[in-house]
Formats: structure tokens, C-alpha cells, sequence
């Protein structure tokens, strides 16, 4: 009977397939039509190949390394579609099998928690992406505190947290974590560390015949120290008149004259 019917000529109306013939070769006969899509869902968690039964289903990679799907050689029929899902922590690669997906023979990498539609023209694959490796965004980041940062040709790349005591600069174009400017202070208790340029000066220990410039504000010494005061006002207090300054001086320069105080104080 099969000899019988043509099962390409004349083409079936739009919308519709050509009816299969087959046979056994001892005289039985039979007709089938390609499976319409049904849906339903295969996992798998070791390589696999997809199959004609997989047609309308979703096939989900399930593996906590990497995994490798196989199309068929030859597509079951020029209707047959899968959708590919990745829900392991292994990358997925899903495989031409000789034929082409969208005009290239490459693999298509399917990253954790993406997935895409496969078609055919019964002759080579064709896809739909989503967000795909290739055609979308893949998230580089895996610890707490990562950040993205923009690599060569703008792929996103991962960048650790930096320390508690770390700022985030650019050096040579390229964002890094580095100490924060002027570092932190240096030498012992007490001392005196004034600006450089933006940085910390050294460190000065304050004793005893020290001589100290204060442009303005206020400031309080004890211990015997020599205070020069380039711009005034400056008052000098004592607890009441007649306070011992402790042997120490006094130097006013509010203008072109000085008074200088010494031993104790003397009301005006």
C-alpha cells in the first residue's frame, strides 16, 4: 500500500504535514503523522540525548557539574521543538550534534537558572535565547559584598569586597580597592601630627621648649611651653589676678608691639 502514496508530492495545505507511510517489508502497512507538542517535563542529571519523544517537553539539566546535552542527528520533523532548562550549579553545554543552531556549528553554553526554545526547518536548529550565555547577562558575582565592574569590551567581572580600612579608587582605569588617602597617624601618645598636603605630617612630640605657630583658633598648652602667636587677638587668662604662670612666657603679637607676662599675671 505505501508504494502507493507519495508522502512529499503533493505538499500538504498550509498548516498541515504530509502523512508518513512505513513498512515492515512482510506486507504491513502503516500511517503516522509527527507528534504534536504535548509538554511535560524530562530531567536529567547526566549527559543526555535528546530525543524525538522530547518533542514540546522541557528537558532540564539538574547537576551539580558540568553537563552535556545532544541534539538529534537528524531532527525527528520539521515541527519537532524543546525547551532546555539549567536548574544545576554545572554549566550546561547543549550540542549541535553536526548540525548548526542560528547558522553556527558552535555549542551553546546554557548558564544556572536559564534555559531556551529549540526549533528546526527539519534541516538545522534554530533558537530562542532569553537570557542565554551570548545573549544576555550572566551574573560573575558568588560572596557577599562582590560588586560588578566593567571588563574588557564590557563583560561584567566580579570584584571582592575590599578591607574595612579600604577605599575604592581607579588605578590605571581599573577600579581597586586601596588604603584610604594619607594613610593613619604614626608615633606615640601625645604627640602632635599636623597636614601634608592632604597626607599626615610627622609626627611631633610636644615637650618642654617646644615652639608651636597657631594662625587661628584656640589652643591650650601646659608644661613650660613657648606659644607664638603670628595673628591676634590672643587673651591670656589666669584663674584670678596674681595667677602664676609657672616661670613660663607669654609672647603677644597682635600688631608691632609685644607685651610679655612673666612670672605672674599683672591686671590691665
Amino acid at each position: 500500500m505505501a508504494s502507493n502514496f507519495n508522502d512529499t508530492t503533493p505538499a500538504a495545505p498550509g498548516g498541515n504535514v504530509n502523512v508518513k507511510w512505513q513498512t515492515d517489508g512482510a506486507g504491513n502497512d502503516s500511517a503516522y503523522v509527527p507528534a504534536v507538542s504535548g509538554g511535560g517535563t524530562n530531567v536529567q542529571t547526566t549527559n543526555y540525548t535528546i530525543v524525538p519523544g522530547d518533542a514540546g517537553k522541557n528537558v532540564v539539566a539538574n547537576d551539580a557539574s558540568a553537563i552535556t546535552f545532544l541534539m538529534p542527528a537528524s531532527p525527528p520533523s520539521a515541527t519537532f521543538t524543546v525547551f532546555v532548562q539549567n536548574i544545576g550549579a554545572g554549566t550546561l553545554t547543549l550540542n549541535p550534534n553536526g548540525l548548526d543552531f542560528d547558522g553556527s556549528a558552535s555549542n551553546i553554553t546554557v548558564p544556572t537558572g536559564q534555559g531556551l526554545y529549540v526549533s528546526t526547518d527539519n534541516t538545522n536548529y534554530f533558537t530562542e535565547r532569553g537570557l542565554s550565555s551570548g545573549g544576555g547577562f550572566s551574573n560573575p558575582m558568588t560572596t557577599t559584598g562582590d560588586i560588578i565592574v566593567g571588563g574588557s569590551g564590557g563583560t561584567p567581572n566580579r570584584l571582592a569586597i575590599g578591607s574595612s580600612t579600604e577605599v575604592l579608587t581607579v588605578t590605571g582605569g581599573t577600579p581597586v580597592w586601596a588604603a584610604a588617602p594619607g594613610g593613619a597617624p604614626s608615633g606615640s601618645a601625645g604627640d602632635l601630627q599636623l597636614n601634608n598636603s592632604g597626607a599626615f605630617g610627622t609626627a611631633t612630640d610636644i615637650q618642654s621648649g617646644a615652639s608651636i605657630n597657631v594662625n587661628s583658633g584656640s589652643l591650650e598648652l601646659t608644661g613650660g611651653i613657648g606659644l607664638s602667636v603670628a595673628n591676634g587677638p590672643f587673651d591670656a587668662f589666669g584663674e584670678e589676678p596674681g595667677s602664676n604662670f609657672s616661670d613660663s612666657v607669654v609672647k603677644l603679637k597682635p600688631g608691632p608691639r609685644g607685651i610679655a607676662l612673666t612670672d605672674f599675671f599683672t591686671p590691665f
